[in-house]
């Protein structure tokens, strides 16, 4: 064997054993992750192509925010999902649910073949779809800890994470290649194969530490106990809040408007539209790596509100935009400010809150994603009167007003670590 390739042996051994990628160590979690993967891919294919269909056969920019809405119906029961979870077998539980979701592509799938594909289908299908991805993720949460030593589960969701961000790059690029190239019915035999996948990948999971049902005061004590904490907490009460607004005014033009742009601003097609949604996740994934590099800040508090000020005026720059070569820059920019504040919001909370109370308080944090829906339908309604670019800028410029407004009133975030 060549000097080289033994080098090369030797550094891939301790990247699996001592470094960064050590939790692949694991059997039970390579299924994991490659399961997860195979969701995450399936999800931004699909999503491309789908929101494609809306806004090429409906033209109507408030029932593109519809459809971005449904996929997110679920999370508004987020407390009960977390029960069912805690009281079943997750294993059994996450195979149940991305067999659902398979068989939910497949009847798209179907539709497409036979020349029956409505708009109302994708609605009725995406809304379903809504309802078990909320599930579907709380379970893979959950079961992380099944599959994981305590210890392990920082490296482990960094690398699940990383998975999720390289999706974002390649699943709208592949769904807008397929979509162009052999339009959508093969589109979708490719995401319904990937996602039977990502089924196949998790039969093979056997949790061998998974959490007991423990006996916990009722619901209504525990949302008391946990509130009564946020209102003691400055820093965490704004946490919270930031984490419901960048919801409710970012995440909206990733999560459901960028097919507007690509098609009345920027005049693009499917790989146009593939190519915004990229440069978003190669930014979030610079972000990323640039976060786990540096290892942290001396005021993490100061970092979110920064970041989450700097997300805001990145979409509101984007708006401005009509070339596509400034749109994929500023996107790119925007995706490192999203990266650096979703990895402050969550981390700082789960540095300030205390482990008894972490579980709860991480359960509100869940809730915030139902801003999005709002945030969707909010900007769909405003963009069919004054247009998607004003309305979204409109949204962004509130997001970032208000970002300075909670970090006013509550100050205590500025020097929260």
């Amino acid at each position: 064997m060549q000097p080289g390739a033994k080098k090369g042996q030797h550094l891939l051994r301790l990247l699996v054993t001592e470094g960064p990628l050590r939790s692949f160590q694991v059997r039970n979690y390579r299924f994991l992750w490659a399961s997860n993967l195979s969701v995450r891919f399936a999800e931004q294919m699909q999503l491309l192509v789908l929101s494609w269909f809306v806004v090429t056969e409906i033209s109507s920019v408030f029932l593109l925010g519809l459809f971005g809405a449904l996929r997110f119906g679920g999370t508004m029961f987020g407390a009960a999902y977390g029960v069912v979870v805690e009281r079943s077998n997750r294993r059994l539980l996450i195979i149940g649910v991305r067999l659902t979701v398979s068989i939910l592509s497949a009847v798209i799938l179907l539709l497409v073949v036979t020349g029956r594909l409505e708009p109302w289908h994708i609605f009725l299908l995406t809304g379903l779809g809504g309802m078990i991805r909320a599930l579907d993720n709380i379970t893979r949460q959950t079961i992380m800890a099944d599959v994981m030593r305590r210890e392990e589960l920082i490296n482990a969701m960094a690398l699940d994470r990383t998975g999720s961000d390289a999706c974002q790059i390649v699943g709208p690029l592949l769904g807008g290649l397929l979509l162009r190239r052999v339009g959508m019915g093969p589109a979708f035999v490719a995401i319904v194969a990937v996602y039977l996948l990502a089924v196949l990948c998790v039969l093979f999971l056997r949790p061998t530490n998974p959490a007991k049902a423990q006996s916990s005061p009722s619901m209504w004590r525990s949302l008391v106990e946990g509130g009564d904490y946020i209102r003691k907490h400055d820093a965490v009460l704004a946490l919270l809040l930031f984490a419901f607004l960048i919801n409710l005014a970012a995440f909206p033009l990733t999560h459901g408007m960028m097919p507007v742009f690509a098609l009345d601003v920027l005049h693009t097609g499917p790989m146009g539209l593939a190519a915004l949604t990229s440069a978003v996740a190669t930014g979030a994934l610079v972000g990323s790596f640039g976060l786990a590099a540096k290892g942290g800040f001396a005021k993490p508090g100061a970092v979110a509100v920064l970041a989450v000020l700097s997300w805001c005026l990145s979409i509101l720059v984007f708006t401005q935009s009509t070339w596509m070569a400034v749109s994929l820059a500023i996107l790119l920019a925007s995706g490192v400010t999203q990266s650096f504040s979703l990895v402050s919001v969550d981390s700082l909370l789960l540095r300030l809150v205390p482990a008894e109370l972490r579980g709860r308080i991480m359960g509100i944090r869940s809730m915030a994603v139902y801003g999005l829906p709002m945030g969707l339908l909010a900007i769909g309604a405003m963009a069919d009167i004054m247009g998607a670019p004003r309305a979204i800028a409109i949204m962004a410029a509130a997001g970032g007003v208000l970002t300075l407004a909670i970090a006013a009133w509550l100050r205590e975030l500025w020097s929260a670590s």
